[in-house]
């Protein structure tokens, strides 16, 4: 999964930025996944969370590819930039991009090829558009348990985007 993506990289890396904040969702024996993209240059981070016990493990990287293994989030973040590769290859785009992974009864660790399918079907499913972050963030709450804020507080990529937005905003 990560040679594979870091080979789709080298090209994605040179196409246009998406237009919109897209989010795609799925789930599948107990992980839903929220996968939010960003309309600006490559980046990409995974944050997971098990429901009741208030567990988080995050990896990410913002514009350059990592360098060591992530440790936390571990094999599961490579099959899911996998997955949005492919998805950003296929469209001819790039993104920045966050998955919320949200780890619900979930007790028998069944491998990332099953979160590699669940990422690949939630693209296949198809987006659902918002022009802002405060309208993704409250449609994704609409289908998860635990708090979004949880998710957004953590996020280095969403926190990169902000700025970037407003940056944008005081050059107009």
């Amino acid at each position: 999964d990560d040679m594979i993506s870091r080979n789709l990289l080298k090209q994605i890396k040179d196409y246009s930025l998406i237009n919109d904040i897209l989010v795609f969702s799925d789930e599948y024996l107990g992980n839903h996944y929220e996968i939010i993209l960003l309309p600006r240059i490559w980046s990409f981070e995974v944050i997971e969370a098990k429901v009741g016990v208030g567990k988080f493990w995050q990896d990410y990287e913002i514009n350059f590819s990592r360098k060591k293994y992530a440790n936390d989030v571990t094999g599961a973040y490579y099959s899911n930039r996998l997955a949005v590769c492919e998805f950003l290859d296929k469209i001819k785009k790039q993104a920045g991009v966050v998955f919320l992974r949200e780890i619900r009864n979930y007790d028998i660790p069944l491998g990332v090829g099953i979160l590699r399918e669940v990422s690949r079907n939630a693209f296949k499913k198809g987006a659902r558009k918002f022009n802002s972050l405060k309208e993704a963030f409250e449609d994704i709450q609409s289908r998860i348990m635990t708090p979004i804020s949880n998710y957004v507080d953590r996020s280095k990529v969403i926190e990169e985007y902000k700025k970037q937005t407003s940056l944008r905003s005081f050059i107009r």
